[in-house]
């Protein structure tokens, strides 16, 4: 497989998931430096939202986060939150 018919997001950061403070804000780690991230998908996500997690933000420069969490790693592949995007995908 040789991964042309995946989805693909450019400029990806790559984080590590923290806690999760509210329902739309996760406290994440990118090298090194504490963020606030934005997550659209209100679910529960107890199982995806793990501190440790290896995760995926773009910049989102706002007055409440810096960055939007869309997928954390699951299983040597990227499980995405991002509602829109699991829309395109």
């Amino acid at each position: 497989m040789t991964g042309e018919g995946l989805l693909r997001v450019e400029d990806a950061l790559e984080c590590i998931v923290g806690r999760r403070l509210n329902r739309f804000v996760v406290e994440v780690l990118v090298e090194g430096k504490p963020l606030k991230a934005y997550v659209n998908n209100t679910g529960r996500l107890f199982d995806l939202l793990v501190g440790g997690r290896r995760g995926f933000c773009k910049v989102k420069e706002s007055e409440k986060t810096n960055c939007r969490l869309f997928a954390v790693e699951d299983q040597g592949a990227g499980a995405i939150l991002d509602t829109n995007l699991q829309m395109k995908a």
